[in-house]
Formats: C-alpha cells, structure tokens, sequence
C-alpha cells in the first residue's frame, strides 16, 4: 500500500486578509486631534489591538459557520454579495459510475489496498457541499470563489456522518 503524498502549495492566491481589513480598520482613527468628536483623548487609543481585532473577527466567523452547520440556516451577506449554505444534492450513480466521477475512498484504499467508490448510503445517496449563491454582486464577481478552510469541510462530513441534519436541495 502507498501513502498519499504531502499537501503542496495552496492553489488559491490571496490578495486580501485579515491583516489588511485591520489596517483599513485602523485608518478610521487617523484624523486631527482638533477634529476629533473625543474630548482630550488620543483617538488611536480608543481603536482596538490586533489580538482584540483578530480575536472579534474568528469569533464572528466562527458563529456565521455554526450557523450554517449546525442550524442549516442559510446567510446572507451585506452588500448584495449573495448568500451562503450547505447545498445538498442528489447523486446519478448510473451516470457517474459510467463516466468515472465517483470519488474514491481513499482511507478504504490505505486500509486493504483496494480501490471503491463513495455511494454516500447513509445519506440516501446525496453530496453536500458549501454553496455561494451570488446573483447580482460585484462586476467580476465570477473572478471570486468561496473555498472554505479544510477543517470547515471536516466538520461538515463529520456531522453528516453522525447526525441528521438535513439541508437545502
């Protein structure tokens, strides 16, 4: 039996993150102090650190995705950028059997060295997957593609597997 290799190179490349919406954060406390609506007070004291920053915006984050998991709540996001959800759809196994798209089950593989295919029986045999359903957004918006952290489609699986959560079709 063969190991599967490492992971290489993220296939994505950001242009924009966190650090970057903490500068843009930041840039709202510099004005003059003879303009400022705060009495006698720096107003770059009153923004918040990088740590407190940081950890406001996982928490958020973090909420947003329990919400999509385990409520299947679908969210809508400001700015007419469209929404999120856990999408799920039913599989054709005679077509996908027959042009090979069936995905492998690779921890099978590793296991007895012989290859088979997820049929996903447990869940009446349907994908699911996260979902940005965007309408009317941003011009290029289809230069954009919401690819959520590994560790977000983990859980997913995991609680597909163990509970039943039903989502959108």
């Amino acid at each position: 039996m063969s190991r599967l290799a490492k992971r290489g190179a993220g296939k994505y490349k950001v242009d924009k993150n966190l650090k970057d919406s903490y500068n843009k954060y930041l840039e709202k406390f510099n004005f003059d102090s003879q303009s400022s609506k705060f009495s006698g007070s720096n107003p770059k004291n009153l923004a918040l650190s990088w740590e407190e920053y940081k950890q406001i915006a996982h928490l958020a984050l973090d909420k947003i995705m329990q919400e999509l998991l385990y409520k299947s709540k679908s969210i809508t996001l400001p700015y007419n950028l469209g929404e999120l959800r856990i999408q799920k759809k039913k599989m054709d196994i005679g077509l996908l059997h027959t042009n090979n798209n069936l995905k492998i089950d690779w921890g099978h593989y590793q296991k007895t060295g012989k290859i088979i295919k997820h049929l996903n029986d447990h869940r009446d045999n349907c994908r699911y997957k996260f979902y940005w359903l965007c309408k009317k957004g941003p011009s290029g918006k289809s230069y954009y593609k919401f690819e959520p952290l590994r560790e977000r489609k983990r859980e997913l699986a995991k609680i597909i597997k163990t509970t039943n959560t039903d989502y959108f079709e």
